[in-house]
């Protein structure tokens, strides 16, 4: 065929249309990798590639000519579609990536990047080429911040990232535009280019050269190689490169290399070894820190409690025995008051580490709300005497038998009678109160009968902020004059336990100068095992 400069006239007017339709041509080549539509001016559908038939599921004879608005029976008369076609493109002869969520009924809720190019080839009527994208499981993966990994074809699953396009001699054939704008370098300045002359030979790589001159060789695909290198535009990065060989029918076999930066992932992980690392130390610190307690609480039990016992019974025989004076015999009973003292922390210590543990056996009895009650302040009536409090007893009559440890919840009784008494004025009331109630049980309908009791006094109060620590181990509070209550601060510790251990609940109802309620529940049935 002749060259264009050496045609004149009528053969120069019938060269030009051939120019035109392959310039046109070449341009449609550049958006059939997807689903394309061409449009005529009035929007009517005058062509659609393969792609597009395949995806939407369509026939050109319900396709071609028909206004692209009523294609699948009105399916594409979406409003985001009609500014892109009415109000963008006719201000733009090219417009990429314009993103369309739809609802298609053939296919389900897709995400669309559109691509739209008005197209005149020479004196010819003017058409909008219409290229669209499926980028829906991109955006999955991006809100849940995956890079998908896996794709379904050779090119389009490695576009997402930085990409080179290399013929048999490693020279650069193309790249795409995120390889341009992740490397901060110019088509003019990669394309023809050795892969490894890139960025005046930043891409001279041991790694790169082993992937494309040996393995690639004897493999068509390779996926996660794992290449770290200081990139000049960039600093030290770490990649996974991808690489495909390919042949599309006669032409010349390619290789499709795909970069994809996993340097912050790399990061984030090797962080992650470290937090492991470091909350593992922290972890056996802690066993070895609760060992420790054990331990102390094994020393405490066995090497203080014993002798302790004995310093008080040789305490108490010479206070019998002995010729003592008066002020002997004073400091004798201060000694062993003292001693019964730390005999009664270091039991409550090793009460409360029982009931923790869970190995506290619980002693079930049949017992009589009146009887424990009145046992239990019995056992405080020296304290009452002392400071001339009244005790009122509210036991509501007929109430039925129900089953606990007798030696524990009588213990718990003095242990909030004590305090009642404790903080209640010289001359004032405190009061026990049982009666029978229907606890409701978790979040259900059901109810269990249940017995609650109550023991209030007409003290200063406890003030609100305090009520989350009062039951915890060693809480103490402080006192309205600024003054430290004197205990362990394991009595209310050792109530909880207890009544929580018996399948109880209990809690505290206080208002600062008026008094304190302290009240629990307790199951009528037997929790036994």
């Amino acid at each position: 065929m002749a060259p264009l400069t050496s045609l004149k006239g009528p053969q120069l007017q019938q060269r030009l249309p051939v120019e035109d339709i392959q310039n046109f041509a070449q341009n449609i080549v550049d958006t059939v990798r997807e689903p394309l539509l061409i449009l005529d001016t009035t929007l009517r559908v005058r062509s659609a590639n393969r792609a597009f038939y395949q995806t939407f599921r369509v026939f050109p004879a319900e396709t071609e000519g028909q206004l692209i608005y009523e294609l699948g029976n009105g399916q594409w008369d979406i409003p985001a579609l009609r500014i892109l076609l009415e109000d963008i493109v006719p201000q733009s002869s090219v417009f990429n990536d314009f993103e369309l969520e739809h609802d298609f009924p053939a296919i389900g809720r897709k995400i669309m990047l559109l691509n739209a190019r008005k197209l005149r080839p020479g004196d010819h009527t003017e058409f909008i080429v219409l290229a669209m994208e499926d980028v829906t499981e991109r955006r999955r993966a991006e809100r849940l911040l995956e890079e998908i990994e896996t794709y379904a074809q050779n090119v389009v699953d490695t576009v997402r990232e930085p990409l080179l396009m290399l013929d048999p001699t490693l020279r650069v054939r193309s790249a795409n535009r995120a390889f341009y704008q992740t490397f901060q370098v110019s088509a003019e300045e990669t394309e023809n280019c050795l892969i490894y002359e890139l960025g005046n030979g930043q891409w001279d790589i041991p790694a790169l050269r082993m992937l494309l001159d040996d393995i690639i060789p004897q493999q068509s695909v390779f996926n996660d190689y794992e290449l770290e290198h200081d990139f000049p535009s960039l600093g030290r990065r770490v990649m996974l490169l991808n690489a495909r060989q390919l042949r599309a029918g006669n032409h010349t076999e390619l290789l499709v290399l795909a970069l994809e930066d996993v340097t912050e992932r790399r990061r984030v992980r090797a962080l992650e070894r470290r937090v492991t690392a470091e909350l593992t130390e922290n972890y056996k610190r802690l066993q070895d820190l609760e060992k420790l307690r054990d331990d102390l609480t094994h020393m405490i039990i066995h090497d203080l409690r014993t002798p302790l016992t004995s310093v008080i019974m040789g305490m108490q025989t010479l206070e019998i025995a002995g010729d003592l004076n008066d002020d002997q015999r004073e400091m004798t009973e201060l000694a062993v008051a003292g001693g019964n003292t730390l005999l009664g922390m270091i039991n409550d210590l090793l009460d409360v580490e029982k009931l923790e543990s869970g190995s506290m056996q619980i002693d079930y009895a049949t017992l009589l709300p009146d009887r424990l009650v009145s046992s239990a302040v019995g056992q405080v009536d020296s304290l009452l005497k002392n400071k001339k409090i009244r005790v009122v007893l509210e036991v509501a009559p007929d109430l039925p038998p129900f089953q606990g440890d007798e030696n524990k919840l009588r213990r718990t009784l003095v242990n909030l009678l004590g305090n009642a008494i404790k903080f209640t004025p010289r001359g004032g009331e405190v009061t026990v109160a049982v009666t029978g109630e229907a606890r409701a049980i978790g979040n259900g309908p059901s109810n269990e009968p249940s017995l609650a009791f109550c023991v209030s006094d007409t003290g200063e109060g406890i003030p609100p902020e305090a009520f989350g620590r009062i039951f915890e181990k060693f809480g103490q509070v402080t006192s309205r004059a600024g003054g430290r209550t004197m205990s362990t601060g394991l009595g209310l510790t050792f109530c909880k336990l207890t009544v929580e251990a018996h399948g109880g609940h209990i809690h505290v109802e206080s208002t600062v100068g008026q008094g304190s309620r302290f009240y629990f529940t307790l199951p009528l049935a037997s929790r036994a095992k």
